[in-house]
Formats: structure tokens, C-alpha cells, sequence
């Protein structure tokens, strides 16, 4: 029932993947030998901005719920993704979920386990110019 932040205006690029799209890619790289050596990047090839993201993961929960917009974190970076071909080539890799195929099947386990309280296991240990929400614990 909590609004997600979204760190200033929401125009940030990124190209999230699901995880059983990624696993298999991962761990059959160790075993070719045409991936020795290589710099390989696993990811989507779907760029979106964080309100988008944001906007479909509140559609797929069926949520009225609006995102608050909060202060930018500083040195973020506004266009973050990688290139897809060589993985494609080098470890046939395939994307099977797009974001909202994605997250429906994130959303079901994310209902499945219920509510959980986030646990912060390290302290900040420098807190100038860090994000409020993340000085004060506020997620």
C-alpha cells in the first residue's frame, strides 16, 4: 500500500530482464569454450524509462497506487543498458519474457510470499549526499 519512489523525474533508461531468462545463459557460459576469455552482456534488449517500468509493474498489481517522486540520487546515471549480440551469438541467448510478461510472473511470487519488511544488514558508513530514502531507511 506504499507509493514506490522514483528518483527524480523518471526519464532514467534501463533494460530489465527476468531472472529465468538470464540463468541459463549465465551458466552455460562457463562451459564453452568460444566464451573463454570473453566479456560477455546478459540482459534485455527492451530500453525503458524507470516511469514506465514503474507504471507497468502498478498495472500488472492492479494498483490505483501513484509513485512518489523524490530528490536524484547523485551521479546517477541516466542511460544505463548493455548490447545483446554477442551473447546472442556466443551463448544463443534468447529473450523470453518481456517486462510486463516478466513482472505478471514476478507479481505472482511476490503475492505468493506476502509482504516482507526489508532487512538492512549494513550501515551506511557515509551518509553525506546520500538519498534520503536511504539514510533513513524509508523502504
Amino acid at each position: 500500500g506504499k507509493s514506490p519512489f522514483i528518483y527524480a523525474d523518471g526519464e532514467q533508461k534501463r533494460a530489465f530482464s527476468y531472472i529465468e531468462d538470464i540463468t541459463p545463459a549465465l551458466a552455460n557460459s562457463g562451459f564453452r569454450a568460444k566464451t573463454n576469455n570473453e566479456i560477455i552482456n546478459l540482459g534485455s534488449d527492451e530500453v525503458v524509462t524507470i516511469n514506465k517500468a514503474c507504471k507497468t509493474v502498478l498495472e500488472v498489481m492492479e494498483s490505483d497506487i501513484k509513485p512518489l517522486h523524490v530528490e536524484d540520487r547523485p551521479g546517477e546515471v541516466k542511460i544505463a543498458y548493455c548490447t545483446v549480440g554477442k551473447s546472442k551469438k556466443l551463448l544463443d541467448f534468447q529473450i523470453k519474457h518481456d517486462l510486463n510478461a516478466g513482472l505478471k510472473k514476478m507479481v505472482m511470487w511476490a503475492k505468493e510470499i506476502g509482504p516482507q519488511e526489508p532487512i538492512y544488514t549494513i550501515s551506511l558508513e557515509i551518509t553525506k549526499k546520500v538519498p534520503k530514502v536511504w539514510k533513513y531507511k524509508m523502504i
